[in-house]
């Protein structure tokens, strides 16, 4: 069936983003779309197959050199029995991976990274290049790469603790809610070294 739905944003506000916002300072784009631009389902399944072909990979030993999938318990790594604790067929959908996952870990909190999730979210690609289109227009392609990471987790913080990204991000929400903390970078200028860190209260005032 086809989706005629626009994932793609106004010229003008284009315009006014690349010239206020684009690498200088991170902005709200409220509700830009008539729908979002995925949904929890299809999200998830994206995620689920991008996790099966890793380790497919992994059995065949082609596996790239950069994690794309990683597994945390309470913002802690886990590299070991990993399988298990990922999505697997028969968990059915996102809720039924999130039951399973709560009950072997008896509540601890999680969080599950997959990396390069475009290459296997085939309904949500086309959405993503139509929504990127007017940006790439004005400022040019990647100089390296662009990429689609997919997070879920039941705990509250991120496990990569108060970092600094060296890629341009746009995120969408598409089930619960996101608090972001963002500091001047002329504040954690000479204290590079302290990050990545979880212990980030103190600096909340800036």
């Amino acid at each position: 069936m086809e989706d005629h739905r626009t994932f793609a944003l106004p010229p003008a506000l284009w315009d006014d983003f690349v010239e206020r916002s684009w690498e200088r300072a991170p902005t709200v784009i409220k509700q830009p779309f008539g729908a979002p631009i995925a949904s929890p389902d299809e999200v998830f399944g994206a995620m689920a197959a991008a996790v099966q072909a890793h380790l497919r990979a992994n059995l065949e030993r082609r596996a790239p050199r950069i994690r794309l999938v990683r597994f945390f318990e309470e913002g802690a790594e886990i590299i070991t029995d990993l399988p298990e604790r990922l999505p697997a067929p028969a968990d059915g959908g996102a809720a039924g991976y999130f039951a399973r996952v709560e009950r072997q870990l008896g509540g601890r909190p999680f969080e599950l990274v997959v990396s390069e999730v475009q290459e296997h979210a085939l309904p949500v690609w086309p959405r993503l290049r139509q929504f990127v289109h007017g940006l790439v227009r004005r400022v040019g392609l990647p100089a390296a790469r662009a990429n689609v990471y997919s997070f879920l987790r039941t705990q509250q913080r991120t496990s990569l603790g108060m970092h600094r990204d060296d890629l341009s991000v746009f995120l969408f929400v598409i089930a619960g809610k996101k608090r972001i903390l963002t500091w001047p970078e002329a504040e954690m200028r000479g204290r590079e070294g302290l990050l990545p860190t979880a212990r980030y209260d103190a600096f909340r005032r800036e």
